[in-house]
């Protein structure tokens, strides 16, 4: 009977792992031809100056159209996290990002900052710098307009590494944000190891009722400690006027949300922009 068992058990983890494993490559073949047939669109959330609320760029998300739906993010991130295919995502958003601020200077427009999420998988990759720099060579791009954001849990892995990262992507002319910053995984000294341009205050910050008036207590600490340490502050999840007129009045640099605009495709944002 045990034996009997031990065979069941033995088929049905190898149905499970054949199932999985055709999901897998189901799933890679979609994503690799949804690459190749520009499937993903790039879509922008705009920033602006929050002493003259004008657009100065904003960050880069990306979408899915795919058999006439568009697919989020949330979606299909964290499957290409799991089959380990997130950094060919990755890669392709900075082609477009260079893709964009190439055209942009040719057009003579008035500079546009970008800034692009990348996965903690991404950046660990050995070539991943090396990529960048093939990337480069394939645009003429003056400005040093290309910023990249990496979630504050990045940097609680290897502290010497992710130095050594940063300063060559500054070296690329690459700016480095850090994001969602004040989300717990990381102490407030720690943004004094790494050298960063910008901090991503995390939204909760201004839309938890429960603890509102803390919170924008501790915003204005981080800010002004930002400030003092030589980092540009921007504010996500904008959505209301009163929130536009707290965060002026305590000094933040940069102002993103619903308030200003939602994710739209570059196309319509260039339309706006112009």
């Amino acid at each position: 009977m045990k034996e009997k068992n031990k065979r069941q058990l033995a088929k049905l983890k190898y149905e499970e792992k054949k199932k999985e494993e055709e999901k897998r490559q189901k799933f890679e073949q979609e994503f690799l031809k949804g690459i190749q047939n520009e499937e993903f669109k790039v879509y922008i959330q705009g920033k602006v100056d929050a002493k003259t609320e004008k657009w100065i760029g904003g960050e880069l998300l990306v979408r899915w159209k795919k058999e006439n739906k568009v697919i989020y993010p949330d979606e299909f991130i964290p499957l290409l996290e799991k089959y380990n295919l997130i950094s060919k995502l990755d890669y392709y958003m900075i082609e477009k990002a260079y893709y964009y601020l190439e055209k942009w200077e040719k057009e003579k427009k008035n500079s546009v900052h970008l800034s692009i999420n990348q996965s903690l998988l991404t950046i660990k990759e050995e070539n991943y710098l090396e990529k960048i720099k093939e990337i480069q060579s394939s645009y003429s791009v003056v400005k040093n307009e290309l910023e990249i954001e990496l979630t504050e849990s990045v940097f609680v892995e290897d502290r010497f590494s992710l130095q050594e990262t940063i300063q060559r992507l500054h070296q690329l002319k690459i700016q480095v944000s850090m994001d969602d910053f004040g989300t717990g995984y990381s102490s407030f000294h720690r943004i004094q190891d790494y050298e960063i341009d910008t901090i991503k205050l995390d939204k909760a910050f201004l839309q938890e009722e429960r603890n509102l008036k803390k919170g924008r207590i501790v915003l204005e600490s981080m800010i002004q400690m930002c400030h003092r340490l030589g980092i540009k502050t921007v504010a996500e999840g904008v959505e209301v006027k009163e929130q536009v007129n707290f965060l002026k009045r305590i000094g933040c640099d940069l102002l993103q949300g619903y308030y200003y605009s939602k994710p739209i495709p570059m196309e319509e944002f260039e339309k706006e922009w112009n």
